[in-house]
C-alpha cells in the first residue's frame, strides 16, 4: 500500500515538476500544488513509520 502511495505521489511530483516554468516566479496554484506534495510525502513517512515500529514492537 505504501508503495503504491509513493509510486503515485512520485508521478504527480514528476508532472509538477515538467508543467513549472523554470523560472523562480510560480503562481499560487503551483506554490500549493507543490505545498500538496509535500504534505502527502509526510504522510506517507508517518504511515511508513508507524508500519516499522509496529513490526519492532516500539
Amino acid at each position: 500500500m505504501l508503495r503504491v502511495l509513493q509510486l503515485e505521489l512520485n508521478e504527480r511530483t514528476r508532472q509538477l515538476n515538467e508543467s513549472l516554468p523554470r523560472e523562480l516566479q510560480r503562481s499560487e496554484d503551483q506554490l500549493q500544488n507543490i505545498a500538496k506534495l509535500g504534505e502527502d510525502q509526510r504522510e506517507i513517512h508517518e504511515m511508513s513509520v508507524k508500519l516499522i515500529e509496529g513490526q519492532t514492537g516500539e
